[in-house]
């Protein structure tokens, strides 16, 4: 029973009953865990502030020679393209804030793999628009420093500081449900309940819905996905016949009404 208990008690209080040199080597890991996590926070910060500053010789001391930045468009640039570009650009005013949140790394090797949250705030009249976006990054040793060699971001879709206004009232609302094919065999099917429209897939409702916030009186976005922009189109006699949408990344759609 005492066996039992003590076992107990050294999982609860793990480092506890280690041999010191144990906890020792653990509480060392641990410490030097952190500072790399630091050191990346501020590497990535440095690089954020630098480029949005237009300053291309401090970004320049913080990249690998091979160094390739992959931006949220899908364009990739290699070190001497990013650095004219940055360069070319200048200083954005109004200069936006940023934080760097979330950070996670680890060693492949020698290669250090780092990603983070990466948070913009640009001032406008209205309030800051807030972009965010997941910062993934492979830094290398280059004179025995981390340095950037390899760049990829992956914008958070949200609704934060995007353009919604008040949704149109019920009898509006209730033009534009119906069944939109998108492609053959695939029909979104939209539904109103009270002051709101519902995107479901027509085969499989209640299991994907999506709540549809307002941009305009005539476009919608899905809720926490502020890159499907949907716009609704009317014929000539004011009935809605179909409604355009377009993913970043991805073709133009055009969702016609079945129903």
């Amino acid at each position: 029973m005492r066996l039992a208990y003590l076992a107990v008690l050294s999982v609860a209080f793990g480092t506890a009953f280690m041999p010191r040199s144990a906890a020792a080597q653990a509480a060392s890991q641990r410490a030097q865990d952190s500072a790399l996590v630091e050191e990346v926070r501020r590497l990535i910060s440095a690089r954020v502030s630098s480029t949005l500053a237009g300053d291309s010789a401090a970004l320049h001391r913080l990249l690998a020679p091979s160094y390739v930045h992959v931006y949220d468009s899908g364009w990739r640039h290699g070190a001497t393209k990013f650095l004219e570009s940055v360069g070319r650009a200048g200083a954005q005013t109004p200069m936006p804030r940023f934080t760097v949140t979330q950070v996670a790394v680890r060693r492949e090797g020698s290669v250090l793999l780092a990603d983070a949250l990466v948070t913009l705030a640009f001032p406008s009249p209205s309030g800051d628009l807030i972009a965010r976006a997941h910062d993934l990054n492979a830094l290398v040793r280059v004179n025995s420093r981390w340095r950037f060699a390899h760049h990829s971001e992956t914008p958070v879709a949200t609704l934060d500081g995007q353009p919604v206004v008040a949704a149109p009232d019920s009898g509006a609302l209730g033009q534009f449900v119906g069944d939109y094919e998108v492609y053959p065999g695939a029909v979104d099917r939209i539904i109103q309940r009270g002051a709101r429209l519902i995107m479901q897939d027509a085969d499989h409702p209640g299991l994907h819905d999506k709540n549809l916030v307002a941009a305009g009186a005539e476009s919608f976005y899905p809720e926490n996905e502020s890159q499907g922009l949907m716009v609704f189109v009317r014929d000539t006699t004011g009935r809605v016949t179909h409604y355009i949408m377009r993913i970043a990344g991805g073709p133009v759609i055009i969702s016609r009404r079945v129903r």
